[in-house]
């Protein structure tokens, strides 16, 4: 096989790599993996986002209303604010400061070692949140137990920190927010 053949080989392999990466992102797999019927819908996702961050963005009916829920609460809602697993991404939406030495989302062995836990858990409780802001999520089994898909992989004792220190209001039918006693 001569250089020019060689090229041509990679060219194709790299050419083929692409067109499969484009596909696999196309067909958002990733996103479904994630959170099936949390904001990802293969059918329901022709809302347009016309401002914003996530601007031209198409998304679910949920997403708009979990969004809508969000601007509500915030309205009522003194801060400093906390998102909890799957709305932090509402810090930049919302354009507010996000927690300082907190990770981009807890997941214990992947965005933190397990052994920071205790310090991220002590460094939370530092910031005395005034408003906390978790997603609902009415799936199958799913009951708002401590170790719902809404808290995902949170330790007990931060969901510990959360039932002594916050009271729940469930006005909201996406959302739970929480207020400091």
């Amino acid at each position: 096989m001569g250089p020019k053949m060689l090229r041509t080989f990679y060219i194709a392999v790299l050419c083929a790599l692409i067109a499969g990466d484009l596909d696999y992102g196309y067909a958002r797999v990733r996103v479904f993996g994630i959170g099936p019927h949390v904001f990802f819908e293969w059918k329901d996702n022709q809302n347009l986002i016309k401002k914003g961050f996530l601007k031209n963005a198409r998304v679910s009916t949920r997403l708009v209303e979990v969004e809508r829920e969000i601007g509500i609460a915030l309205k009522e809602n003194p801060g400093p604010v906390f998102f909890g697993p799957r709305l932090d991404f509402n810090y930049v939406m919302f354009r507010l400061p996000s927690p300082e030495h907190w990770p981009i989302y807890w997941e214990p062995t992947t965005s933190f070692a397990p052994s920071e836990e205790n310090k991220l858990v002590q460094n939370w409780r530092e910031h005395k949140f005034a408003t906390l802001i978790f997603l609902n999520i009415d799936l199958p089994g799913d009951s708002r137990t401590p170790h719902s898909i809404g808290y995902t992989f949170y330790s007990d004792e931060l969901l510990n920190a959360i039932r002594t220190d916050y009271v729940a209001d469930e006005r909201f039918s996406l959302i739970t927010v929480y207020h400091r006693r």
